[in-house]
């Protein structure tokens, strides 16, 4: 029994690392974000959640979101520059990048790969106002700041699904730069302010 439990803790270690982490960083990280993060309760729509406030993510989850390769992008001036694994996001549900009324979305940082200040907004596929949703810098300005470290980090600010995402496919654009970026400025900000810039799908359910 011990042996097919070594066995699985390997499989799962390389799934989580894709080749980036030992198996004690691996332990770091499980006990980290399983303690970092807690159900959700009450609050209003669309805010930064306080540390704690965030639905806990289950190994399984957290296994499934690592395995993937987050896309490809290309910023201002067409220089590619993809930090792989640096970025993604979850509702904490069986299918990826699902969210529905409620949810709670978080974003992942592999701060192994890339550090800085989080930025992110959400844009419904088909929508002819072209209208963002807004996260990151919220309406302060105020964005979360992410430190180089050991692997993944699961990021205490989460975002509220409210009324103002309705049902449909939503096109994420979430970034890591070297320093706070004002909503005016993302659209001709240089490539040299992003360190990691990623575009991921989600669809929002009823």
């Amino acid at each position: 029994m011990t042996r097919v439990r070594d066995e699985e803790n390997q499989r799962i270690e390389r799934l989580l690392t894709g080749g980036y982490l030992s198996g004690r960083d691996y332990d770091v990280i499980e006990h980290g974000i399983l303690q970092s993060v807690a159900p959700a309760s009450g609050g209003t729509f669309l805010r930064r959640t306080a540390p704690g406030a965030v639905a806990a993510l289950s190994l399984a989850a957290l296994v499934a979101l690592l395995a993937r390769v987050p896309s490809h992008f290309t910023v201002k001036g067409g220089e590619s520059t993809a930090a792989i694994g640096a970025l993604d996001v979850s509702c904490n549900r069986a299918k990826d990048h699902q969210c529905g009324p409620g949810d709670t979305l978080v974003f992942l940082v592999n701060s192994a790969v890339a550090s800085g200040y989080l930025g992110a907004y959400a844009e419904r596929v088909g929508e002819p106002s072209g209208n963002r949703i807004w996260y990151f810098p919220n309406t302060t300005g105020a964005s979360p700041h992410v430190v180089a470290g050991a692997g993944t980090t699961v990021l205490p600010e989460g975002i509220r699904i409210g009324p103002e995402h309705g049902p449909g496919q939503y096109r994420l654009s979430v970034w890591l730069s070297v320093r706070p970026l004002a909503r005016a400025e993302i659209d001709s900000a240089d490539a040299s302010l992003f360190v990691a810039r990623s575009s991921l799908m989600a669809e929002v359910v009823p």
